[in-house]
């Protein structure tokens, strides 16, 4: 419950994406525009909460699209079922253009369309460009749809198809003196989606600019919740302000896990105060399961696919770069994995797969791979590695996925060196395929 009543403000990226869609200054996110924020620093709160009431505010009616990794989940589908569910709230059903649809249908059979509620996809013969319009002209408003997890879009050929339809939308309600009737915000937490994105230009929405990022939330974010908490904690059972950053800091700045010992150690169990000296006592605050990946995520890797994740984990720490294709990588490889011998392609489908699990992102432009978590390579940095069973203990224990450090936007851009290990990043040299 009081976590439900909190929320944290992002003002500043609300109004420069509310200026940008209403091109506003500099910025002109009239066609489109690509937000990324990390794995679990609040994108889905940002724009359900944040964006939305301020879109309405200035004049728009967004819609958010919920775009879902599981394999099932059609994200075309996904799209109509958005707009079928706005057309119904507005009663707006009933004036789609359904033209061959009506033909031969009582009047009865046409009323399901509009009182269904599992009738859920669009008619046949109703495209998604015709939907849009309907749904644009009943408002009255021009359209914002927000999509989240957009990188799901890229994934299957329904994923480019649901894009090319929203390009023809965008393009037939675009009005290049004023307001667009439609604009989409693509909101995705993996880069190496977000390079594919900006650099195909075979896909829809390519040219389309990046706008603010949500960076991970800090200090302001802890001392916000922390007096939101023990305004509702009774007195003597008062949370830290320092005690909450460095468990902020401990869980890789997640919101979700910061509430998580907050509730166990404030509300459950009564000791606010003793935050800290649980945390310097090394107790567990967290079981292992809920403060890092799960024991089942990690092992459901191949032993190729962990073996290269740990091998870049002790580049980080010796700043070295690897050179996985080296006979010398290829070796180590299959002492670590107990196998006779590594081969390209294995090497190359591991890495691949890796990357399209979000373990690690590619810089295109000089084929190398980094961690996608900084709190990895931040472990690896002051962790002393001496042997890959040493290596396999501690990555087993202490692996967090979910977390990246703030890179600006030119980075995506412009990178063609290596980031320093301050940046908590490291790459390794990929050979050109």
């Amino acid at each position: 419950m009081l976590r439900s009543q909190f929320y944290f403000r992002r003002d500043s990226q609300i109004a420069a994406l509310v200026a940008g869609l209403d091109h506003e200054g500099s910025d002109d996110f009239r066609r489109g525009v690509f937000v990324f924020s990390p794995p679990k620093t609040g994108k889905t709160t940002f724009l359900k909460v944040g964006m939305a009431p301020a879109l309405k505010e200035h004049g728009w009616e967004p819609l958010v699209v919920e775009m879902f990794p599981e394999a099932d989940t059609d994200p075309r589908e996904r799209l109509e079922a958005t707009v079928m569910e706005a057309l119904r709230a507005c009663d707006a059903l009933i004036e789609l253009p359904m033209g061959a649809y009506r033909m031969g249908r009582s009047d009865e059979e046409l009323a399901t369309l509009q009182n269904d509620a599992n009738w859920s996809l669009l008619p046949p013969d109703i495209s998604l460009v015709e939907a849009l319009s309907t749904l644009q002209m009943t408002v009255g408003r021009p359209l914002v749809l927000m999509i989240d997890e957009a990188q799901h879009l890229l994934s299957s050929a329904s994923g480019l198809q649901a894009l090319r339809a929203l390009q023809a939308a965008r393009d037939k309600l675009f009005n290049p003196h004023g307001r667009p009737g439609l604009c989409v915000v693509f909101a995705l937490n993996n880069m190496e989606r977000l390079r594919q994105f900006t650099s195909d230009t075979e896909i829809p929405f390519h040219d389309c600019p990046i706008g603010p990022w949500l960076t991970f939330l800090a200090k302001p974010f802890s001392e916000a919740i922390t007096q939101h908490i023990n305004a509702r904690l009774m007195p003597g059972n008062h949370f830290s302000a320092r005690d909450v950053l460095q468990v902020f800091e401990l869980t890789g700045r997640r919101p979700d896990l910061l509430w998580l010992v907050m509730k166990r150690v404030g509300l459950d169990a009564g000791r606010a105060p003793d935050l800290g000296m649980l945390v310097d006592q090394g107790l567990n605050v967290l079981p292992h399961a809920e403060r890092f990946m799960s024991r089942e995520a990690y092992h459901s890797l191949c032993p190729l696919q962990r073996a290269v994740l740990l091998s870049l984990a002790q580049a980080v720490y010796s700043g070295a770069y690897v050179e996985p294709w080296s006979e010398r990588s290829l070796e180590r490889l299959a002492r670590m994995t107990r196998l006779d011998a590594i081969e390209d392609k294995a090497l190359q489908r591991a890495l691949d797969d890796l990357l399209e699990r979000g373990f690690v992102w590619k810089a295109q432009e000089t084929n190398r791979y980094g961690l996608e978590s900084a709190v990895i390579t931040e472990w690896a940095r002051h962790k002393a590695i001496s042997s890959a069973v040493a290596v396999e203990a501690l990555w087993d224990r202490y692996i967090h996925v979910g977390e990246m450090d703030d890179i600006s936007r030119d980075l995506l851009r412009n990178i063609d060196m290596p980031l320093p290990t301050s940046k908590t990043l490291s790459f390794f040299d990929s050979r050109s395929r």
